[in-house]
């Protein structure tokens, strides 16, 4: 995968995960469903030609090697990310059990 792809596949993964664990800390739910769109990444990268199926499938790979579902369909990445199994960077664990903790507050 080109830096440029990589940087923005890693900037999206950590978007996911935080939206992930905030989510989590009012719903309790520990898995959540998103999507990159071929446009979203075009756009992100200021690329104007179409993203090559080759391309898509790095960024399959990429978020499955960090433990999450993704599967291509129709130019956009459909993602399912259970946080009882994605890695996590230190920053990220921590605001997991931040907001498990916020949650058992809530609802006891």
């Amino acid at each position: 995968m080109q830096d440029d792809h990589l940087e923005y596949a890693q900037g999206v993964l950590n978007s996911f995960i935080f939206s992930a664990i905030q989510r989590m800390a009012h719903s309790g739910d520990f898995v959540y469903r998103f999507s990159v769109g071929e446009t979203d990444i075009r756009s992100a990268l200021g690329l104007t030609r179409a993203i090559k199926s080759n391309v898509l499938s790095e960024y399959v790979n990429f978020f499955q090697s960090k433990g999450i579902q993704a599967v291509e369909q129709y130019g956009s990445i459909d993602i399912v990310l259970n946080l009882n199994s994605v890695s996590l960077n230190p920053a990220q664990s921590d605001a997991l059990n931040t907001a498990m903790t916020e949650y058992r507050e809530i609802h006891g």
